[in-house]
This record gives structure tokens, sequence and C-alpha cells, in this order.
């Protein structure tokens, strides 16, 4: 049998998370480490400091931590995730000769939290928000769902059906069209607070970010009893596949913003605004969707200076 420093260093060097046969490593690879009783949690990230530890390898660890602490989870909870969809219709789909961006995204997204959290008392529901696409995103979307096992966890929702609001945390929304993922974000919360959800994950459309590490959001909101945990890929244990970048028209917005209010973000060790894998506890949450103005790309700086006013 392997050393773990040889599993380490044996590993996938290159990793794509959109490709199927990478995710079908990652998950076998996850399994086997899981499955060695005898590598503790500390065991595995010592291995996955190493310099020379494989991406692949370093991915599974996190994982291994998230699914562990799952596990020893005995707690009933109600879990939302939500994410925004905006011409998502050739990324939903998986991808072939005819759709070279196809990543399959909705599947693996239930792929990855049914891992996550089966055998443990968390109940989950996953909310895909068309934000007003003009492809058809919830249509697509609808359809991938029904052949899924898990097609009763997912909901997909409109934002231009919601859409005007008299009241409400959409009231000041016109239509979806001046929606910028924000929107989007809101009506998916609203549902899965109406539904009892005890917290929600929000994360993007793309498979950019493994949802199976979800334990560790958990971990952070319930042990360490923090009502808003954010991911951080300027972390030094960060696992990064691709370095992040933002693009499209919210950009200058964005960016005057963080110069304007940064200081206060910055100063309490928050290095990442807009890392899309972050918890909220409904407590936050119902006081962030009071009265909302904010529905384009910086409304997670607008949320995390919400919670800060709070208290949390």
């Amino acid at each position: 049998m392997k050393t773990l420093a040889e599993i380490a260093r044996s590993s996938r060097t290159q990793f794509d998370l959109t490709d199927p046969a990478d995710r079908s490593s990652l998950a076998q690879l996850t399994h086997q480490l899981c499955e060695n009783g005898h590598w503790s949690i500390q065991d595995l990230q010592t291995a996955s400091r190493d310099p020379q530890a494989a991406l692949e390898f370093r991915l599974a660890c996190v994982l291994v931590d998230s699914k562990r602490w799952l596990n020893t989870f005995g707690e009933a909870k109600r879990i939302g995730v939500v994410y925004a969809m905006w011409g998502e219709h050739n990324r939903l789909l998986p991808r072939s000769a005819d759709n070279p961006h196809g990543e399959d995204s909705l599947r693996v997204k239930l792929d990855q939290l049914q891992w996550a959290f089966e055998g443990t008392q968390v109940e989950w529901t996953l909310y895909a928000v068309d934000d007003g696409c003009p492809h058809g995103s919830a249509k697509i979307a609808r359809k991938v769902a029904a052949e899924h096992p898990a097609a009763h966890r997912v909901q997909v929702l409109e934002l231009d059906k919601a859409l005007p609001a008299t009241d409400g945390p959409l009231a000041r929304l016109a239509c979806a069209d001046d929606s910028r993922k924000a929107g989007a974000i809101i009506l998916g919360c609203m549902h899965a607070l109406d539904q009892g959800a005890d917290a929600i994950v929000y994360t993007d459309a793309d498979n950019s970010v493994h949802l199976g590490q979800i334990g560790l959001l958990m971990r952070g909101w319930i042990d360490e009893q923090a009502p808003v945990v954010l991911g951080d890929r300027k972390h030094a244990d960060a696992v990064l596949v691709k370095q992040e970048a933002r693009w499209g028209v919210g950009i200058v917005l964005l960016r005057h913003m963080q110069r304007m209010i940064g200081a206060e973000i910055y100063s309490r060790g928050i290095l990442d605004t807009q890392a899309a894998f972050k918890l909220y506890s409904k407590e936050v949450l119902k006081g962030l969707l009071r009265s909302p103005t904010v529905y384009d790309f910086s409304f997670d700086s607008d949320w995390i200076l919400g919670s800060l006013a709070q208290g949390a």
C-alpha cells in the first residue's frame, strides 16, 4: 500500500473541475482517503501542505475534511443552496463536440451535495434561479433536474415571474433585466427562508466550487458559532484550480465600491469578498433582506457590510 506522501505526490498535478474524467478521478481518490481510518485530518493537512503535493490530492483532502465532519454532525438542520443562472444554457448541458463549454453543472452540483449529505440528518434543497436569462436556462434546468435521482431536492425559480413586487426584498427591483445576479440570489434566499432553512449557502452557476466542501462552511457556523462563514481563495490553505477573475459590466462599480468601503471589510481580515462560497445563517439573512437596495454584482460586499453592521 502506498504511503500518504506517495499518494500526495503521484496524484494528478493538473485538474479541470469541468472535465468528467478528472471529477471521477477525484471522487475515487477522495473515497480512498475517506475509507482509510489510519490517516487523521491532521495527517492529511500536513501531507497536503507539502510543496510537492499534487493539486488533485490537495482537493481530495479538503473534501475528506468536509465529509468526516458531516459524518459526525448529529443535528437535524435544513440548508438551502442558491445560485443564479444567466446565459447558462451551455454549462447546464454535458460537454460534447457541439457543446464544448458544457459542464453538466446542475447534475454535478446535485451529485456533490448528495455525496456530502448522505448518511446525515441534514435536509437540503438546491435553488437554481433564472436571473432573466434570454436563452431559457430555467427550462433546461428543469429538464436536467427531472432526470436526476435527487429531482425532489431541486427548485427552479424565475426572477421575472416574481416581479414586479409591491413589497418585500424585491420591491425596489423594477424588472429582471435590472438584476445582475443579486436579484436571483435574493429570490432563492426568500424561498429557502420561507421553507424553513436554518442557513443558506450561495455559489456560482459553473463548477468552479466543489460543493462537497459544504461541511467546512457548516463547521464554522456550528462549531465556531459564526453566523456568517466566507470562503477565502487568498487563504494559505486554499486550493485554487485557477486564479479567480472578475469580468462583466459590474466590475467598475465593484472596484469603486471596494476602494470606498474596503477598510471596513479588510481590517477584519476579510480579504476575498467575491468568493462564490458563503454561508449566511437565517438570523443574519433575514436582516439583510429587510430592505436591500443592491441588485448587482457588488452585493457580496454589501452583504458583508450588512452582516458586520448586525454585529456578526
